[in-house]
Parts: C-alpha cells; structure tokens; sequence
C-alpha cells in the first residue's frame, strides 16, 4: 500500500551490480529530499516552525547519508 501511494519512482529490481544499486539509492535518496523541501517552505508559510523545523531536520539526514551512498559510488551519481 505504501509503495503505490509513494511520490517516488519505482526502485529498479533488475540491477544485478553493487555500483548500480549504490546509485539507485542515491538517486531515491535525492528525490525523497526534493519532496520534503516544499513542505518546509509550506510549514512556514502555515506559521508552523515546529513542522519546519522537523523537515528541515529530516532533509538535512537525508541529505548527509547521500553524501555518504555516494562516496561509495565515487559521487558519480
């Protein structure tokens, strides 16, 4: 249920190579970051610094294991 309702792309299933599925994460971990960005611009908007706050912490996680997916790819993602 939760993959179909999902923003994000499909994860591919027919990658067979480390690298390949190291870039595959980086690549969801990017677009998972440029959903959240919109909310915390809508929490603040909404007066809601606590809401912001949250997001801006998850963004700022989930930007750090990105840099961290992608040096194992050498930041070729």
């Amino acid at each position: 249920m939760a993959a179909e309702r999902s923003e994000l792309s499909r994860y591919p299933s027919r990658i067979t190579s480390g690298r390949d599925h190291v870039k595959g994460l980086a690549n969801a971990l990017a677009a998972f970051g440029g959903l959240i960005r919109p909310g915390i611009v809508e929490a603040e908007e909404a007066g809601d610094p606590a809401t912001a706050d949250i997001l801006t912490e998850v963004a700022r996680d989930i930007d750090k294991l990105r840099w961290l997916v992608e040096a194992h790819a050498g930041g070729t993602t």
